[in-house]
């Protein structure tokens, strides 16, 4: 028997005291947000800006942390922590490629959890 995916939305809810209202335009804010963050963490990567990758990284990692995405921010750590160090733009790129197809389920399914409150 497979192990039920914990809510994307348990820490938040835990954060916010179980608050629906406040919960709803914390992921509304995110959901809105998100895209405009993930095109400039691209933009940075291939500009070979490391100084925005890390910042606009270390954002996102804060936001996969409260949605309890373990493999996306495992996937962010490394972004930020190799631009923090200058490395390669060519790896960073792929992890942010992982990053964006990791996160494009995840939206759904946070976009799903929001319907339900």
């Amino acid at each position: 028997m497979e192990t039920p995916e914990p809510s994307r939305l348990s820490l938040l809810k835990e954060y916010l005291g179980n608050d629906a209202v406040q919960i709803k335009e914390m992921v509304q804010l995110f959901l809105e947000t998100f895209p405009a963050d993930l095109l400039e963490l691209e933009t940075a990567c291939q500009n070979h800006d490391f100084t925005k990758l890390q910042k606009t990284s270390h954002r996102l990692k804060s936001s996969v942390q409260l949605f309890n995405i373990g493999v996306a921010r495992e996937k962010i750590v490394l972004i930020e922590s190799r631009a923090k160090s200058h490395e390669d733009c060519n790896g960073i790129f792929q992890l942010v490629q992982q990053f964006k197809s990791c996160m494009q389920d995840e939206v759904k399914n946070i976009r799903t959890e929001l319907q339900r409150l």
